[in-house]
């Protein structure tokens, strides 16, 4: 299966500025309802907790990266599971901030980075710049 049948992304536009939008983000109370009905997770970059959902589904969670007022990437798994990347990024508009989130499974991501290395297209100076 391709990537993109692999990728979810959903963007939306936030009626606030990038920055009430960011405290919303940084604050596990704001994320719980959109992201997931319960979430014990500090948005600290390293950090590791658990998302709840009504119908029984939990998923643990890391922390990758904090980009202070712009982005929050995490990854989440079931038990048992592969890991999925999750990026959520703000950015300024006209009508107050997007949200745009993606989420995308680390598998996919390691067989496309691979399918880069080792592709037809890939001279010796890509592969070993991608390696």
């Amino acid at each position: 299966m391709a990537i993109e049948e692999q990728v979810v992304r959903r963007e939306t536009v936030l009626e606030v500025d990038r920055g009430t939008a960011w405290d919303a983000l940084r604050d596990p109370r704001e994320l719980e309802g959109w992201l997931a009905d319960e979430v014990e997770l500090e948005i600290v970059e390293g950090a590791e907790g658990v998302l709840r959902w009504r119908d029984g589904e939990e998923r643990a969670a890391r922390v990758e990266e904090v980009a202070e007022g712009r982005r929050l990437a995490l990854h989440w798994w079931e038990p048992g599971g592969e890991p999925t990347l999750v990026e959520l990024t703000l950015d300024d508009v006209p009508e107050g901030t997007r949200l745009v989130v993606i989420e995308v499974p680390v598998v996919q991501l390691r067989i496309a980075t691979s399918a880069i290395r080792t592709g037809p297209a890939a001279g010796p100076r890509m592969a070993a710049a991608a390696a």
